[in-house]
């Protein structure tokens, strides 16, 4: 049990966990313009488990829960709700993955959360950019271009790479 002699970190990191699930469940609701208390009691229920067995895959059934609720209740494809969901899951993911890495009374190291930040940051800006990008051209009334769109993925699959390759070597 996570409550006896768990260090003040792991705490911090749980409490961040279950309010960031609650988030993604808040930009569900705020998305689908009502909200459902039992989603919400789930998405609690299994945060708190989360954040009590981080390894375990009970932080999967939190996203499933979130991710089966926006495919369920929203109908609008895009938003900023939908930047706001991806953002408060990274967050989830990433609070209950640095638990996940150390016992309950121990903390980890700043250079590892340091580290786990900064990628963080990476993904956040990246899928900000994403989402403006969507944003622009949703505005836009031109026909598709395949072989556009396929340099796009070409180039992000590049970027990817050469994200990695930096990271491995970080190491």
């Amino acid at each position: 049990m996570m409550i006896r002699g768990a260090s003040a970190q792991r705490w911090s990191l749980a409490v961040l966990a279950i309010a960031a699930a609650i988030g993604a469940w808040a930009a569900t609701a705020g998305a689908a313009g009502h909200t459902s208390r039992i989603e919400l009691i789930m998405v609690v229920t299994l945060a708190i488990a989360s954040a009590e067995r981080p390894d375990s895959h009970i932080g999967l059934a939190v996203v499933i829960v979130i991710v089966t609720g926006w495919m369920v209740e929203v109908d609008s494809g895009i938003s900023i709700w939908s930047l706001l969901a991806a953002v408060a899951l990274l967050v989830f993911h990433t609070s209950v993955s640095m638990m996940s890495v150390a016992p309950p009374a121990l903390s980890v190291d700043s250079v590892v959360i340091g580290r786990w930040l900064r990628r963080a940051g990476i993904v956040t800006a990246a899928t900000a950019a994403v989402w403006g990008l969507e944003e622009l051209l949703s505005r836009r009334h031109a026909s598709g271009n395949a072989v556009i769109t396929a340099a796009a993925l070409v180039a992000v699959i590049a970027a990817i790479a050469a994200l990695r390759q930096r990271s491995v070597a970080d190491r």
